[in-house]
C-alpha cells in the first residue's frame, strides 16, 4: 500500500474574524457580524493555513495567546490602527510554528515599569509591527527570538535594569527594523538589541542619550552574529563600547554615530565601537567619543574603535575624540591588537586638554598596511597626506572584495582598483581637489538642521539626506550650481531624531 499526506492547499484555507464590535461572535467566525471579540477565541478555532484578521480597535491580552499551528494573524487597518495592550507579567503572544506570521499590530505595555512583554519567538515571523513601553527587566523585553524574523518593525524601549529591547539567537534574523531608545529610568546595564550566533541587517539602532551614571550598557551587543547595512547612533554608555560592542563578529557596510562612552573605569574605551576577534569593514565611524565620567582626571582609550584582535577594512574614522586629561590613547582608534588595512584614519582629535590632533594608539601587536592616517604608523603602503574624502585609489585588493559592495552600495572595486576608506568613487579618473567639499557645521537652530560650505564656482551639487545608510535610499534636499560664494543649508522637514547628509558635487 502506498500512503500520501495531503498537503494543506490554499482553497481550503479559511479566514477567522476578529471584532471588538461584531453583533453575534459565534465559533468558526466565519464573518465580520460573528467575529470573535477575543484574539484567543479565533486562535484556537484556527487550523495551519488560515488567517486570523483583525479588526481596529483596542484588544487586551490578560493571558497570553500562543500560536501553535502555521497560522497569519494580521490586523486588517495596520499597526496604526490595532494595538494588543499587554496586561500581564509575561510576553502577550508565544509563536512556536516556524510558519506563522504575525502582521500589523502596534503591542504595548503598561503606563508604567512592569515585567509586562511583547513577543516570545521560537521561530515564526513578526513583520510590519510596532512595540512601545515595554521597560528592559528582561532580555527580548519587547521581543525575544529563538530563531524567526522580525522584519519591517519598530521597537521604541524604556531602558530600566539589565534587560534588551530585542533579544536574538539561534539564527534568527533582524532586518529592515528601527530600534529606537525612549528613556533611562534609574541606573540601567540594559542594551537595545542583544545579538547571538544571529544577523542584523538594514536596520537603524538610535540609541539613548542622557546622564552617565544611569546607563552602562551599549546601543548594540553582539556576539558570533553578521551586522550588515546598518546605522548605530547616538547611544551613552559607562562602559566599554557605547555604540556597539562585537565580540567574534563580521560588521559590514554600517555607520557608527554620535555615540560616547562616557567612562568612569581607566582602561575602558570604544566610544563608537568596542570590537574583540571581530572584522569591520566598509564602514563610517565618525563623530563617537570616549569621555571622562568623573571629575579626577582617568585614562581614555578609542573615541572612534578599540581593537582586540579582530580587522578593520576599507573603514572611514574621522571626527571622533578622546577626552584627554587623563591622558587619552587614540581619539581615532586604541589598537591592542589587531590589522588595519585601506582605512583612512583623520581628523580625530583629543579634547579637553590639548586639544591635539590623536589618529591612532598602536598598543600592540597592531598591523597598519595601506592606509590614510599620520603619523606613519609604519608598515606597508601607508600614506600621511590629507585625504579629503576625495578617491583614493591606494589600498590593496582582497579577495572578498569580489562582488562585494561599499557603504553607498557602489561595487567594491573599479579597474582591479579598490579606494582607501568606506566609499569607492564610481569614476576611473581621480577628482580634482576643486570638488572636494568642507562642511562647517552641523548645527540645530530655531529653524531647522543648519551645516554650511563654500560651493566652488561652475560646479554643481546635490545636498542629499536619508534616515538610513541602506543603499539607494538617499532622497534630494536641493540641487544648485556653486558661485564661489559659502552656501547655507537648512532643513526644516526632519520627520525623525536621526538624519543623515551628504553634499554630491559634480
Amino acid at each position: 500500500m502506498i500512503g500520501a499526506v495531503a498537503p494543506v492547499s490554499p482553497a481550503s484555507a479559511a479566514t477567522v474574524y476578529v471584532s471588538r464590535t461584531s453583533a453575534s461572535p459565534s465559533p468558526p467566525y466565519a464573518a465580520w457580524d460573528t467575529a470573535a471579540h477575543d484574539i484567543q477565541d479565533a486562535v484556537e478555532v484556527a487550523n495551519s493555513g488560515d488567517t486570523v484578521l483583525v479588526a481596529p480597535g483596542q484588544y487586551d491580552l490578560t493571558n497570553q495567546v500562543a500560536i501553535t499551528n502555521a497560522i497569519v494573524l494580521r490586523s486588517s487597518m495596520g499597526a496604526s490602527q490595532t494595538f494588543l495592550n499587554v496586561a500581564l507579567g509575561d510576553y502577550g503572544l508565544w509563536v512556536s510554528n516556524s510558519a506563522a506570521v504575525i502582521d500589523g499590530f502596534t503591542m504595548q505595555g503598561p503606563a508604567s515599569g512592569s515585567d509586562a512583554a511583547g513577543v516570545f519567538l521560537v521561530g515564526g515571523t513578526v513583520q510590519n509591527c510596532a512595540f512601545t513601553n515595554f521597560w528592559l527587566i528582561r532580555q527580548g523585553a519587547s521581543v525575544c527570538m529563538t530563531g524567526g524574523i522580525l522584519s519591517n518593525s519598530m521597537v521604541t524601549y524604556n531602558r530600566f535594569d539589565s534587560g534588551s529591547g530585542v533579544y536574538c539567537s539561534g539564527g534568527g534574523l533582524i532586518t529592515g527594523c528601527q530600534i529606537l531608545g525612549s528613556a533611562t529610568v534609574g541606573g540601567s546595564h540594559a542594551t537595545g538589541v542583544y545579538l547571538v550566533d544571529s544577523q542584523l541587517t538594514n536596520s537603524a539602532i538610535v540609541g539613548i542619550r542622557g546622564a552617565r551614571e544611569m546607563s552602562d550598557g551599549p546601543a548594540l551587543y553582539a556576539s558570533n552574529s553578521i551586522i550588515e547595512g546598518c546605522s548605530i547612533t547616538h547611544h551613552i554608555n559607562e562602559l566599554s563600547g557605547a555604540g556597539a560592542y562585537l565580540d567574534s563578529c563580521l560588521m559590514d557596510r554600517c555607520l557608527v554615530a554620535y555615540n560616547n562612552c562616557a567612562t568612569d573605569v581607566s582602561g575602558d574605551g570604544g566610544g563608537g565601537i568596542f570590537e574583540t576577534n571581530s572584522i569591520v569593514r566598509d564602514s563610517l565611524i565618525v563623530s563617537n567619543a570616549c569621555s571622562e565620567g568623573v571629575p579626577e582626571p582617568i585614562a581614555t582609550y578609542g573615541g572612534g574603535v578599540y581593537m582586540a584582535g579582530g580587522a578593520l577594512v576599507n573603514c572611514t574614522i574621522t571626527g571622533n575624540s578622546a577626552q584627554d586629561c587623563g591622558p587619552a590613547f587614540g581619539a581615532g582608534i586604541y589598537v591592542q591588537s589587531g590589522g588595519i588595512t585601506n582605512c583612512i584614519l583623520y581628523s580625530n582629535y583629543d579634547t579637553g586638554c590639548s586639544n591635539a590632533e590623536d589618529e591612532w594608539f598602536n598598543a600592540g601587536p597592531g598591523i597598519f598596511d595601506h592606509c590614510c592616517t599620520t603619523p606613519d604608523p609604519g608598515g606597508v603602503g601607508n600614506i600621511t597626506q590629507d585625504p579629503q574624502f576625495v578617491g583614493l585609489a591606494a589600498g590593496v585588493v582582497q579577495p572578498w572584495m569580489a562582488g562585494a559592495a561599499d557603504l553607498d552600495g557602489n561595487p567594491r572595486t573599479l579597474n582591479d582598483t579598490v579606494d582607501l576608506g568606506a566609499y569607492e568613487s564610481q569614476s576611473s579618473q581621480t577628482q580634482s581637489a576643486a570638488q572636494s567639499v568642507a562642511i562647517l557645521g552641523p548645527r540645530w537652530r530655531a529653524d531647522g538642521f543648519a551645516f554650511s560650505f563654500l560651493a566652488q564656482r561652475n560646479h554643481a551639487y546635490s545636498i542629499q539626506y536619508t534616515y538610513s545608510l541602506a543603499p539607494a535610499r538617499w532622497q534630494a534636499l536641493t540641487n544648485f550650481s556653486g558661485d564661489g560664494t559659502m552656501l547655507n543649508v537648512t532643513n526644516q522637514n526632519l520627520s525623525i531624531s536621526s538624519c543623515f547628509y551628504r553634499v554630491v558635487a559634480q
